[in-house]
């Protein structure tokens, strides 16, 4: 029952401190401080779960929006004033820090949650492990100082949306891209071709199966002038495609930045250029990929073809 009230209330309460970021708060304190610490979190529950209440009565969906905005600020004063009463229990270094990953993880989450730009991802590098203090410090600083200004765009773009005003809407995608442009300054030093599936997963970042038909060969085949050929195949398809992987991100970028559109996401601003150019650099990564698929395949023995048919 209590998780079930527990997910409810997440579901709906943003900024949230769920159940996993209050364990990374429990973990690093001791004593009579883990006693207090569960006894402030009961309290912050119930009082998050007060704010859980339907909106079913509201007659209009600009309503129900407003009444949204409306519970995610009470649900942000009463975030702070909880990470607030736990930071005292502790003078150290191990509760400070667990206190700003919380902080982080909550507010990079409620972004997510109600966000009118679903592909404006907002990532927390820290979850990869690519991080220092001072990055996370810039980042920390970075949502403080922004939380209250971009959720008012986030609901006023849906506002703005609802009542048909669409110049508000782009205006409100555009101040949030600008944000999302000093964002992404700040993380752009940890980006990595690896990454870009998670930073931007709405874009098509396939290598249709190269990568895989790779390790069957290679765990596979004896032949090692065959191997040394495709190998150097291989290489060169990871540095095109690499390659071709940035240059359609820098396209997204661009749009941002220079625009004040996010061309992956169903917003107000429209940039049928880069749409189209997004399109274009898509099919020659795919037109790349069945080039090297099938200049591997030449190279093979129907053994091979008939090993790699079965693995998919």
């Amino acid at each position: 029952m209590f998780c079930s009230v527990l997910l409810s209330v997440a579901a709906s309460v943003q900024p949230f401190c769920t159940k996993p970021l209050f364990t990374l708060l429990e973990q690093s304190v001791e004593g009579d401080n883990e006693f207090i610490m569960e006894v402030l979190y009961d309290e912050y529950l119930e009082e998050a779960r007060e704010l859980d209440v339907p909106h079913e009565d509201l007659i209009s969906p600009v309503a129900f929006i407003q009444a949204q905005r409306d519970k995610e600020i009470k649900a942000d004063v009463l975030f702070d004033s909880f990470l607030e009463s736990i930071a005292v229990l502790q003078n150290d270094t191990a509760l400070q820090s667990a206190i700003q990953t919380v902080r982080r993880r909550a507010l990079l989450h409620a972004r997510e949650i109600q966000n009118p730009w679903k592909n404006t991802t907002w990532f927390d590098v820290a979850t990869q492990g690519m991080h220092s203090a001072q990055l996370l410090s810039t980042i920390d600083a970075f949502l403080l100082q922004y939380a209250d200004v971009d959720r008012a765009d986030r609901y006023a773009a849906k506002i703005a949306k609802l009542q048909g005003d669409q110049e508000g809407c782009a205006e409100a995608e555009r101040r949030t891209m600008k944000r999302w442009s000093l964002y992404n300054e700040i993380i752009e030093p940890a980006e990595s071709v690896q990454m870009m599936s998670q930073w931007y997963p709405s874009l098509k970042q396939s290598d249709d199966g190269i990568g895989e038909m790779m390790r069957i060969l290679m765990s596979g085949s004896e032949d090692s002038e065959q191997k040394k050929v495709i190998d150097t195949i291989f290489q060169l398809h990871v540095t095109v495609y690499e390659k071709n992987i940035r240059d359609l991100v820098a396209l997204v970028k661009q749009t941002r930045i220079t625009e004040g559109i996010d061309v992956l996401s169903d917003g107000c601003g429209i940039s049928t250029k880069a749409k189209n150019a997004i399109l274009q650099k898509t099919a020659e990564i795919h037109e790349l990929n069945m080039t090297t698929i099938k200049s591997i395949q030449k190279l093979l023995t129907t053994e091979q073809l008939q090993e790699l048919e079965q693995g998919g």
